[in-house]
């Protein structure tokens, strides 16, 4: 019985705390400039006609987009996409992991 009860409180515990993890809704909205867009969850777009969408990227240039996770595309007319790119002086950079300056 000692077992079974011990075996509760954990569950009830375990219950309790799993309750309080909620995941972010995606969102798909205006960025924070002019013409500006972001979708999914974390992503910044600032720059002006600039376009962020999936989780964590970030566009801070004019004319500049980011998709995938964790891009970055800084600059004018700077292009990021897919898993942790950056992307700078209207650079495109593709794949996983890469770096791109253009001009």
């Amino acid at each position: 019985m000692r077992k079974f009860t011990r075996f509760a409180f954990l569950l009830a515990m375990l219950m309790i705390a799993s309750s309080n993890l909620h995941a972010a809704d995606p969102v798909f909205e205006g960025g924070s400039s002019t013409d500006s867009t972001v979708g999914g969850i974390g992503n910044t777009a600032e720059g002006e006609e600039s376009s962020a969408f999936g989780y964590g990227n970030n566009a801070y240039g004019d004319s500049s987009s980011a998709f995938g996770v964790g891009n970055d595309a800084s600059d004018r007319e700077s292009n990021a996409f897919g898993d942790r790119n950056s992307a700078s002086n209207a650079g495109n950079a593709f794949g996983g992991g890469n770096f791109a300056s253009g001009r």
